[in-house]
């Protein structure tokens, strides 16, 4: 059996909409994925960098949930095996690159802390970085690489993009830089010989938002996991193997399988089982601030996320409502854990909604809802049990009401009960 080489590459802030949407800017990752595996249905287990690298890194993931704050999670013991020493146990030579990080301390704790290993390299330069990663991929016949590059996180501000940009100028720069690196890194294991034996996967760790969801629930960065937020890109390039469009569901959490399951020459693989993804915008000790963050939790099923914060529930329908606009739940009632479509809309005149919540349709919700508010109830039980918390502060009794105001429904139960009354006059007439 061949013992290939892997490369693990970190793509800092890439969602899937960010993919699509600036595509020019990616044409070295583009390249990639025509001769890859890419798995459409990925999806991050966090809106933080920090906690993603966690869930890749080790199995047991969970002691960092006791942190009461972000910065807490590097002076947390962690007695699970991280991947980069299993890989060094593999007889793999490892090496791990943090690029673009704006501070020698952050650097220090990614590297020795996440990732469990006392030496790395950092640069904020192209040539630097690819003169070190040569000399990795020259000088050792098997190889474990951790490409952490944060070039393309909206906060950077080195060398490699102009601060003379104004937002959009570096939105868009800080992808074409990414994929600078993607395009170098590839240009370099070419050039080494080295592409033929050697096994790439890249993921992104989450997304961004312009205040999708308000100031308090879309501060841009590490919000509300949101579907837009956690659906990101995940490539596999497997030697000799061709093109796949992989639909089954894969997160962060199963990338340490994955990638442990390659090393051994299996390439099958996919975790089928997988009904769901859980995730988390927050560590869940860690203390709020309304002029921050709102602590949310959710769970999706590639076609529906459920979530929830300290106001309430919210439900969406993925596949039309992608970026997670509309809380679908606003049309229901919460009974006993039971949702139950709510009356009061079934007097909407629009015939494009009588249409669209038709009863296949609202079967179909509840009945997703219903697995969904299981998992999520277990999930946010279980991340509480392990922080000696418990999950009263999440609002897992009731809706919330984000769209259809309070006059709003007072106008429909108007409207639905004249509708009741001249029913009845037609009856007594009749």
């Amino acid at each position: 059996m061949t013992d290939y080489n892997i490369v693990l590459f970190h793509l800092e802030s890439i969602n899937q909409i960010a993919l699509v949407k600036y595509k020019d800017c990616f044409p070295n990752l583009y390249k990639l994925m025509r001769s890859s595996i890419n798995f459409e249905n990925y999806y991050s287990t966090a809106t933080s960098t920090y906690m993603v690298l966690v869930d890749i890194t080790y199995e047991k993931n969970a002691c960092y949930e006791k942190s009461r704050e972000l910065e807490n999670i590097f002076h947390i013991k962690n007695n699970s095996q991280s991947i980069l020493s299993l890989f060094r146990e593999m007889g793999y030579h490892t090496d791990v690159y943090i690029n673009g990080i704006n501070t020698k301390t952050e650097e220090q704790e990614i590297a020795e802390i996440l990732l469990s290993i006392s030496t790395y390299k950092a640069y904020d330069d192209n040539n630097a970085f690819m003169k070190e990663f040569e000399h990795l991929i020259t000088e050792n016949n098997k190889f474990f690489a951790y490409i952490v590059e944060s070039v393309s996180h909206i906060a950077y501000q080195g060398q490699r993009i102009s601060n003379e940009l104004n937002a959009l100028e570096r939105y868009v720069e800080r992808y074409r830089a990414i994929d600078r690196v993607v395009g170098l890194m590839i240009q370099m294991l070419e050039k080494s010989g080295h592409l033929n034996d050697t096994i790439i996967v890249l993921y992104g760790d989450h997304g961004d938002s312009l205040w999708g969801h308000g100031l308090h629930g879309g501060y841009l960065h590490a919000i509300p996991p949101y579907n837009e937020m956690l659906h990101c890109p995940c490539i596999c390039k497997i030697p000799e193997q061709d093109f796949k469009c992989e639909k089954s569901l894969l997160c962060a959490r199963d990338l340490r399988k994955l990638l442990l399951n390659y090393a051994q020459g299996n390439f099958t693989f996919i975790p089928a089982t997988r009904e769901y993804v859980f995730a988390r915008n927050l560590y869940v000790n860690q203390s709020l601030n309304k002029n921050i963050f709102e602590k949310s939790y959710s769970v999706s099923n590639v076609h529906y996320t459920l979530l929830v914060t300290r106001k309430g529930l919210e439900m969406y329908i993925n596949d039309i409502d992608y970026l997670n606009q509309v809380n679908i739940l606003e049309f229901f009632k919460l009974k006993n854990g039971q949702l139950i479509f709510d009356r009061l809309y079934s007097h909407i005149k629009s015939g494009h909604f009588r249409a669209f919540m038709n009863v296949a349709t609202l079967h179909e919700i509840e009945q997703n809802f219903s697995f969904l508010y299981m998992q999520l109830n277990n999930e946010i039980a279980r991340i509480y049990q392990i922080a000696s918390k418990n999950s009263r502060e999440m609002a897992l009794k009731k809706i919330h009401y984000k769209q259809i105001s309070l006059p709003e429904k007072i106008k429909f139960m108007q409207y639905a009960a004249l509708n009741q009354l001249v029913k009845m006059y037609q009856g007594i007439k009749g």
